[in-house]
């Protein structure tokens, strides 16, 4: 991969990391007030940005995040 495309790659993965800070930020607990939802996803930044990177790669199936867990998953087995 080129430089250009490893300092774009950079700059989105930075502002998605932006994103997840700004639009997920934790809100208090008001009891009473505040509602309880009954599910609700659990993700942090890492997790979008991992979302992110298979984006930009083109992944939509498995690739190499995939195979990653594969592995791991195989040596811990």
């Amino acid at each position: 991969m080129s430089a250009d495309l490893s300092a774009l790659r950079a700059a989105i993965l930075a502002q998605v990391a932006d994103y997840h800070d700004r639009a997920f930020a934790p809100v208090p607990f008001v009891a009473g007030e505040s509602a309880v939802p009954v599910s609700g996803r659990t993700f942090d930044a890492d997790d979008l940005a991992h979302l992110a990177e298979a984006t930009l790669d083109f992944w939509l199936t498995t690739g190499r995040f995939a195979n990653q867990f594969e592995a791991a998953l195989a040596r811990y087995v």
